[in-house]
């Protein structure tokens, strides 16, 4: 209901930063091996890997915003459709247990494997590891969205204002999901391999940061034409700086210049630590300015 009392602080923010992280790493791993550009599953167990660690710290920080760990397991008992924290719930639920699943499987070699990849060897003569992933992909895409419904679904003005939080937290997702995945990616592999790939996920990175500049500018227009766009106000000097020049502009420009020299001069990609920091500042920054600002 509108101006209802909400009191949402960091806990909050976190979740809804590595939940978009964890749904966006999922996507870019399903995709990946639905693709099969993932040569030797290297992207898929980094990206399965991240889905279930940060899930799990996301949820932890639900449950611990929530006070009583009892709370949370009384949104179990009841599913109601209608109830957007209901829903929510079963969707973290869901998508921990394909996460936790994608591992096992990612890393199921042969039957001579040990332990995980023994278990994922014959998991996966049972069920087929892409059906699973192109499954679980349609869950990873509700997951990183629903951070930004849930806001929307509060009635609270400024979150109520636009439906493009859902879209724009799934951008952003994407985008902070592949930039943590190329730290591990990028120092793991150098090969050629390594290079065609590392040019793949910064070219799907400039096309989630383009569409997530494109519905913020959209957003940020409905919210001028309604008179709410006064709600940013107080972090104007952090949502310009911080979201827009460091977490989206910088980022794609970087990108850009990377992809031109690896594809007309043929230069190597190499670590390339800076850009990624630089999108995950500006993911989190973009949760904390919309959570901050539904409640100025």
């Amino acid at each position: 209901m509108e101006g209802q009392v909400i009191n949402w602080g960091w806990p909050i923010i976190i979740y809804l930063f590595l939940g978009g992280l964890a749904g966006g790493a999922y996507i870019i791993g399903a995709l990946a091996d639905l693709c099969d550009i993932d040569e030797d599953k290297l992207i898929g167990k980094i990206s399965f890997l991240v889905a279930l660690i940060g899930i799990i710290i996301g949820s932890l920080c639900l449950i611990y915003d929530l006070g009583r760990p009892e709370r949370f397991l009384n949104v179990l008992k009841v599913y109601k459709f209608t109830s957007p924290m209901s829903v929510g719930v079963w969707g973290v639920i869901t998508f921990t247990a394909f996460s936790i699943l994608s591992v096992i499987m990612i890393y199921g070699t042969s039957k001579d494997a040990k332990g995980i990849g023994k278990l994922g060897y014959y998991i996966s003569l049972v069920i087929p590891r892409k059906a699973v992933n192109a499954i679980g992909l349609s869950v990873g895409v509700f997951l990183a969205a629903y951070t930004g419904v849930l806001l929307t679904e509060t009635s609270r003005p400024f979150w109520s204002d636009t439906p493009f939080l859902g879209a724009l937290f799934l951008a952003s997702g994407v985008s902070t999901a592949i930039a943590f995945i190329y730290f591990f990616y990028g120092a793991k592999r150098h090969d050629e391999i390594g290079q065609r790939n590392k040019y793949k996920l910064k070219l799907v990175d400039n096309i989630a940061i383009l569409a997530e500049m494109v519905i913020l500018l959209f957003m940020l227009i409905e919210l001028h034409n309604i008179g709410h766009l006064v709600y940013l106000k107080k972090f104007k000097g952090m949502f310009i700086i911080g979201v827009i020049i460091v977490g989206l502009i910088i980022p794609v420009i970087s990108n850009f210049i990377h992809i031109i020299k690896y594809r007309i001069k043929g230069s190597k990609l190499g670590m390339d630590f800076i850009t990624p920091i630089l999108i995950l500042i500006g993911g989190f920054l973009l949760r904390y300015v919309v959570v901050m600002a539904g409640q100025a």
